[in-house]
């Protein structure tokens, strides 16, 4: 039961109250269940003529691809000086290919529903694409482009390093962001 002395502000409950032998159970930890089989979808893995390795999982319950290109890069390859430039640069490929400039890419990309990002994390970059399968091809061509014929615009890239540096000065005032931009080097140092 709840009860409220509303003038004086002061509220309690009984829920506390209860007998001391309701705690009993934190005195021991409840035995162990019996251990479940996991099992996910098999996992092919086998080399393309080009010598990509390719991981393949099919789940063939919804009409989609989803897939993801990753490649060796990232952060821990920044210059000093040059910190966040394999974002920026990863970043970049998203922003369009040699014949699509930004809108035209992202119409591209809308006109076959098709959700397409690129990537920087320390020690990798990718692309990844999901698109209905019904558009596969038109997707796959969108992302070759992507990865093998960026645009690499100048406009693209100065947007992309302003929005950087706006985002790093509204950093400052939130310190859960703060502290997730200094978890690394606090616990492996300052060169991380």
């Amino acid at each position: 039961r709840f009860k409220c002395d509303w003038s004086s502000d002061v509220c309690s409950s009984d829920l506390h109250a209860a007998a001391p032998e309701a705690d009993d159970f934190r005195a021991h930890p409840p035995a162990a269940g019996q251990v479940k089989p996991v099992s996910g979808p098999p996992v092919q893995e086998f080399r393309l003529d080009n010598g990509l390795r390719v991981a393949l999982v099919e789940r063939r319950t919804l009409p989609t691809l989803q897939l993801e290109l990753v490649w060796p890069g990232g952060a821990q390859h920044d210059p000093g000086g040059q910190e966040g430039r394999a974002g920026v640069c990863t970043a970049l490929l998203g922003e369009g290919t040699a014949q699509l400039d930004k809108v035209a890419y992202e119409e591209a990309l809308a006109d076959i529903a098709a959700n397409l990002q690129t990537w920087a994390t320390v020690d990798q970059r990718g692309a990844s694409l999901a698109v209905l399968t019904k558009h596969a091809e038109r997707g796959l061509d969108l992302l070759a482009d992507t990865v093998l014929r960026p645009g690499l615009r100048q406009a693209d890239f100065d947007r992309l390093v302003a929005q950087r540096k706006a985002a790093l000065q509204a950093m400052r005032a939130n310190p859960s962001a703060l502290a997730g931009r200094l978890q690394r080097s606090v616990a492996y140092g300052p060169a991380h």
